[in-house]
């Protein structure tokens, strides 16, 4: 709905300048279940995501945590920070 307005208005979109790297590259990603994420009942197997956003002043960090089986998030965390305390 926003981009057709936008467009429609002849607005420019917010484009990222530069390519940002969220993630970091490494050997222990997935070695815990050898890169098999199938369960076979639920609650055996949880995926967890952590993303961040920056609203009008500092950051926002959103944790969630996957049953591989439903494929449905069971738990979620809101934070400023990545400390859990």
């Amino acid at each position: 709905m926003v981009e057709c307005v936008t467009r429609t208005e002849g607005l420019p979109g917010v484009t990222c300048r530069g390519k940002v790297r969220t993630t970091i590259p490494g050997d222990l990603a997935g070695h815990l279940v050898n890169r098999d994420f199938t369960a076979h009942r639920p609650n055996a197997l949880g995926i967890s995501d952590t993303t961040c956003d920056r609203p009008m002043a500092g950051f926002v960090y959103v944790a969630f945590l996957i049953d591989a089986f439903v494929r449905f998030i069971v738990g979620w965390l809101v934070s400023k920070s990545l400390h859990i305390n």
